[in-house]
């Protein structure tokens, strides 16, 4: 098995939301070595997001995924207030807990921690990083701010 491609100091220099895929693409460059090193860090199948302090460049620690029941906790009082807006998509609160709709789903839970700028969660069935050659650096796009698919 390959060793685990590693997105830490990595610069954020795009995310893109699909929302009809449900699908998440942050595109990063290391610059510290030449030539730049691009990773794509994909989540597909995303059921609920949640990024803050864009400014509009990052410098990443790292993704990875966290516990699940840990981020719901965090984050009851967030869930709490969506769902009356309909957020996440599918959950009925009075039907069953936000846990059990999301196991249900199964989904995994993934954070994105910065040493500069953009952080942030999501709620997604898969996560990958793609190495990317560097005639395919990214095009740029950056809508922010919680999202649901």
């Amino acid at each position: 098995m390959p060793p685990e491609i590693s997105v830490h100091d990595n610069h954020l220099v795009a995310y893109t939301v699909l929302a009809k895929e449900k699908k998440i693409i942050l595109q990063t460059e290391f610059r510290d070595r030449e030539p730049h090193e691009f990773t794509d860090v994909v989540f597909e199948e995303v059921l609920a997001y949640d990024f803050e302090n864009d400014l509009f460049g990052a410098i990443i620690f790292d993704v990875e995924e966290v516990d699940l029941s840990a981020l719901l906790k965090e984050k009851a009082s967030m869930f709490e207030d969506g769902w009356r807006w309909g957020w996440p998509r599918g959950w009925e609160k009075e039907k069953e807990e936000i846990e059990v709709f999301v196991r249900r789903l199964e989904m995994r839970a993934f954070e994105l921690s910065s040493s500069y700028g953009m952080s942030g969660w999501i709620l997604a069935r898969r996560m990958s990083k793609i190495k990317k050659e560097a005639n395919q650096a990214p095009e740029p796009t950056a809508p922010s701010g919680r999202g649901s698919s």
